[in-house]
């Protein structure tokens, strides 16, 4: 990555973490830096792919801020995702919108091989409590409408709301 991708990718997330995401243009972002939107052009084919890079980059930071053990059983490290998850939708609520609503992300749920480290946690404790593509659906769906909820300040958290679903959804 050069230094201008690099730095690209960090204005983004910073913009993205308090703004919405849907009002950010190349050209803000190029302007913020003191570049041309040309420059952009040159390190990003589009702002979908922009998107992408910044997701990738936001996926990873996530993930060395979380506090898993291989101690805990793929339950307790589901739970501890999802209140990880959830607590950054109350405290940074464009931020997590952004991470799992904008458009760049399609590529990446469509995709069986990503590179998206979060969700490949959530699909690696998934799979070893229940080795089933619908009960991982049903964890991402449930958690995503859940944090959508939030996001939208429809409802407060409450962290037996994940716990109570997810047992139930393990004895289906």
């Amino acid at each position: 990555m050069s230094n201008t991708e690099d730095l690209l990718i960090s204005v983004t997330t910073k913009w993205v973490s308090v703004n919405d995401f849907h009002d950010l243009s190349l050209r803000k972002i190029s302007s913020s830096v003191g570049l041309t939107t040309g420059a952009v052009y040159k390190n990003f084919k589009s702002k979908q792919e922009l998107f992408y890079k910044v997701s990738l980059s936001l996926s990873e930071q996530l993930v060395s801020d979380l506090k898993l053990s291989s101690l805990n059983t793929p339950f307790d490290n589901l739970l501890a995702i999802a209140d990880f998850l959830c607590n950054l939708a109350v405290e940074k609520p464009r931020l997590i919108e952004f991470l799992l609503f904008n458009g760049s992300i399609k590529e990446m749920y469509q995709a069986k091989d990503y590179n998206f480290v979060f969700w490949n946690l959530v699909k690696k404790y998934a799979g070893q409590l229940k080795d089933s593509e619908y009960f991982l659906l049903q964890i991402v769906t449930t958690l995503t409408g859940y944090i959508q909820l939030l996001i939208n300040d429809l409802v407060k958290y409450d962290p037996k709301f994940i716990t109570i679903t997810l047992k139930q959804l393990l004895e289906d």
